[in-house]
């Protein structure tokens, strides 16, 4: 999985079309991105249903690394959107604390063996009602938003974790959709 990650970075970073680091919580910054956003992939296509999608992927990868994670004033957290062959490549990375990474790799893991499913798509709508219906929708209960991010993917998410130090881990994830 190692060389086919590295393949769809190579990808984001030779077709990129959005590009935004994050080094701090700073809404305004983030507010006028959404709005560069909408400009950079209304370029790509004009399908609604497509920019829809391609939408809540970008927002969904740009509201997790605000909430979920680190800023520490060195690494830089980013979302970075791509463009190639008639698919959409959406790239997120930012620090999560060490003792978190075997949680959110398991939930990843389980997330991607829908995948194998011939009808990914009917999995992951049960598991997301499944979720639903165990936990309700409080923020305080457990996330359930990388489950709504896979329904809207054709593929699997891709990701890496890199330790940085004792405390920190970098955590990359790549995802599609095609147009």
């Amino acid at each position: 999985m190692d060389n086919y990650f590295n393949k769809l970075s190579d990808i984001v970073k030779n077709h990129l079309i959005f590009d935004l680091s994050i080094h701090e919580k700073n809404s305004e910054k983030i507010r006028a991105a959404y709005r560069d956003l909408e400009k950079r992939l209304s370029k790509k296509s004009s399908n609604r249903i497509l920019l829809r999608k391609a939408r809540f992927v970008s927002i969904e990868l740009i509201e997790n690394v605000m909430r979920y994670g680190y800023f520490n004033g060195i690494y830089q957290s980013f979302v970075s959107i791509a463009f190639y062959k008639n698919k959409f490549y959406f790239s997120s990375g930012n620090l999560v604390a060490n003792q978190e990474v075997e949680y959110i790799e398991h939930r990843l893991k389980e997330i991607n063996s829908a995948y194998l499913s011939d009808k990914p798509r009917h999995v992951l709508r049960n598991m997301y009602r499944n979720k639903l219906s165990q936990v309700g929708t409080s923020e305080n209960d457990i996330k359930i938003g990388i489950l709504e991010l896979a329904r809207r993917l054709d593929d699997k998410i891709y990701y890496r974790f890199n330790k940085i130090n004792n405390e920190f881990s970098e955590f990359t994830i790549i995802c599609t959709i095609n147009a």
